[in-house]
């Protein structure tokens, strides 16, 4: 009886070992403009994408906003699809250095994961000579 408990204890540690993968990518990248020459916003949107394995269709993922020199920040959530992947767009309208990074919450035997940071450079258009 004893000998069958400690078969089973090892295989339970790398069930709860295992983690999900997440991506993120941002489009444009690495820098985006937030001001025309004018001053004006220019109303870009700037498209945060990525994946998550394995694939946990209609599970909601975090997104983290970090402005330079701030704190990690909720921005919003994004639904994962059948596909694995995600989508979150955000408007800046700040010229503040800013990255991202997403989180994947545990679920099931998966326990929770962060993509990497993506670092975004704002910046204002520049007037034609």
């Amino acid at each position: 009886m004893t000998a069958s408990l400690l078969i089973a204890l090892p295989g339970a540690a790398d069930a709860a070992a295992k983690r999900f993968t997440v991506t993120l990518k941002a489009k444009p990248w690495p820098t985006f403009p937030v001001l025309t020459c004018e001053g004006r916003p220019t109303g870009d949107l700037l498209r945060l994408t990525g994946t998550v394995s394995p694939v946990r269709p209609g599970k909601q993922v975090r997104v983290y906003k970090r402005l330079d020199g701030g704190r990690w920040q909720i921005e919003g959530y994004a639904r994962v699809r059948s596909s694995g992947r995600f989508t979150f767009i955000d408007r800046p309208t700040t010229i503040v250095d800013r990255s991202y990074k997403v989180r994947m919450p545990t679920t099931g035997s998966y326990r929770f994961a962060y993509s990497d940071p993506v670092r975004i450079l704002t910046y204002q258009d520049s007037c034609p000579d």
